[in-house]
């Protein structure tokens, strides 16, 4: 029994027909069958690229929109590791203008006064000290004291008048140094009251002095010391017997040169 001939489909033979040679009497090139055959490719193509254009139309846009709401981990490098010096950015506060100090070691000598000082621009200061003394003591009979024992008083007001340079840029800090202009006016008194001695002498003082030393200023708070040397000329001549309160009268009452020391406790503004 022999098996049925299966023939390939006319479109198939007609495109081998074209390949092979003429089609019904046709030349390859002018034969419908040929041109058919020839298209076939062109119109595979052009589906193929409208299919990738509206591919692209259609899914590019949603592509982008998740790619830009997806968040890349930051990719370290060389130069993103290297680490920047630190800079401190707070700028510096105002200087301070004016400051009020006292020197605690006066008490120790009975003189009570304070420091106010004034900076018209940064680096130079005006400073103004009053005082107020008052020394009284016993003493044995010497010098004008004429009786047994008296009572020796010394009290009157001065003031200094100076000038001082600060090397610290937060107004009264650094090293600091300066002369001053230094006038008193005192009354030193000898008396015994059950005697009924009594005696009084009123004399002035004129002098300078020149002091330098180290302030810290922080935030508006003052520490410092000084040291220093003065030279006073008293209108009248004292005559103490150097024993006694007339040790600290002489100190800082007394004529010539004397030392200078100082504890500066104070607040800026």
């Amino acid at each position: 029994m022999n098996a049925a001939r299966m023939d390939p489909p006319s479109s198939a033979k007609s495109c081998r027909v074209c390949k092979d040679g003429p089609c019904g009497g046709e030349s390859a090139a002018t034969s419908p069958v040929a041109t058919s055959c020839r298209r076939r490719p062109r119109q595979l193509l052009a589906i193929i690229t409208l299919a990738g254009v509206a591919r692209c139309i259609f899914w590019a846009p949603n592509a982008l929109a998740q790619q830009s709401g997806r968040t890349e981990p930051p990719v370290a490098t060389e130069a993103s590791q290297t680490v920047a010096p630190v800079q401190n950015t707070t700028p510096l506060s105002a200087p301070s203008r004016s400051a009020l100090t006292g020197n605690p070691l006066n008490v120790i000598i009975r003189r009570f006064g304070f420091n106010f000082e004034y900076q018209p621009v940064l680096h130079q200061g005006l400073i103004v000290t009053p005082y107020y003394d008052y020394l009284s003591g016993s003493l044995a009979a010497e010098g004008d004291c004429q009786v047994n024992t008296c009572t020796r008083t010394l009290e009157g007001a001065g003031a200094e008048l100076g000038y001082r340079f600060y090397s610290g840029v937060h107004g009264f800090d650094g090293f600091f140094a300066g002369p001053s202009l230094l006038i008193a006016r005192r009354k030193l008194v000898s008396e015994n009251t059950s005697a009924g001695y009594h005696n009084s002498m009123v004399f002035n003082s004129v002098g300078g002095a020149f002091d330098g030393g180290w302030q810290h200023q922080q935030g508006h708070f003052i520490v410092g010391l000084g040291i220093g040397v003065q030279y006073t000329e008293d209108s009248k001549k004292l005559q103490l017997s150097g024993q006694g309160v007339d040790v600290l009268i002489d100190w800082y009452a007394g004529g010539g040169w004397r030392p200078r020391f100082a504890i500066n406790l104070g607040y800026a503004f």
